[in-house]
């Protein structure tokens, strides 16, 4: 199975800064056409399967209607199964293309984004597309359409019964930064939705135990574990686990461990001008 992966991609900034200021709700085709020239560039250089997977890793950007656009033009043109993730940014008290902010609890900024999963555009492009924040994606032998579930009141029977056939499993969510302490919700780094430290702490305890749960559970399985922050920033003991795949971004720092599974090397950032995707095989039991 071949795992393609990208984050951190700041459209909005990219769009702003091409209209060089003008309101972006003043020039919504402007903006769409330069989605396009993104998301062409993104998928270029490739030949994909229905069987490929690809992972966006978050940060598309804080508002839903770029995301929504930039999502059902990748849903149009990638055939096999797409999963993406919400980052940070989109958790900013932004909720379209306007300068003033609206704000909002979290956890309503959260379903705004996760509604377009629900999108009529996305779900009529051929690919099979699903948003993850803190449950899992998986496609058994069988199907060709991914379940998605979320595991936090399941029991571990219960989630080895559901995942026995599955080929492929991915746990997805921010994974926020309760165990960075220089880089957290004290730097303004989710806006006005999180502010403190406890708070942060608290949504990555919630990340990290269902990523406990799943991996005690499936331990025969491979399982890809993507966050929009690194494993560090919301596990207290972040060492790798045999049978997972970590892809993350957040830091703009792109880095890579192959032997121990860790692929954060395909963060794009404000100003990365090489717009391609990386990918990562596993052996298909």
């Amino acid at each position: 199975m071949r795992f393609y992966y990208v984050t951190d991609m700041h459209l909005d900034t990219r769009i702003a800064r091409a209209l060089q200021g003008i309101p972006l709700n003043e020039h919504t085709e402007t903006a769409e056409r330069i989605i396009l020239s993104y998301c062409a560039q993104l998928l270029s250089g490739n030949s994909y399967t229905k069987d490929d997977i690809l992972l966006l890793g978050g940060d598309v950007s804080p508002w839903r209607n770029i995301n929504q656009k930039f999502y059902r033009l990748i849903a149009e043109n990638f055939p096999g199964h797409i999963i993406a993730i919400l980052g940070n940014h989109e958790v900013w008290n932004y909720m379209d293309l306007t300068t003033e902010p609206w704000i909002e609890s979290l956890s309503d900024l959260i379903q705004n984004h996760l509604d377009v999963r629900n999108d009529e555009e996305v779900l009529k492009a051929p690919a099979d597309f699903q948003i993850l924040h803190n449950e899992i994606a998986y496609l058994d032998s069988d199907d060709n359409v991914m379940n998605r579930i979320d595991p936090k009141d399941m029991t571990p029977v219960e989630l080895q019964n559901t995942l026995q056939y599955s080929k492929f499993i991915v746990l997805g969510g921010i994974g926020f930064s309760g165990c960075n302490k220089s880089f957290n919700a004290l730097k303004g780094i989710y806006r006005n939705t999180i502010r403190t430290t406890e708070e942060d702490r608290e949504l990555s305890d919630q990340f990290n135990q269902l990523y406990e749960k799943l991996t005690q559970s499936i331990t025969d399985k491979p399982i890809i574990v993507l966050s929009h922050n690194p494993m560090s920033d919301w596990n207290p003991d972040p060492a790798h686990k045999n049978n997972c795949w970590y892809v993350s971004g957040h830091t703009h720092e792109n880095v890579i461990d192959e032997k121990n599974h860790f692929y954060a090397d395909n963060q794009i950032g404000y100003h990365g001008k090489d717009f391609h995707l990386k990918y990562f095989d596993l052996p298909e039991k």
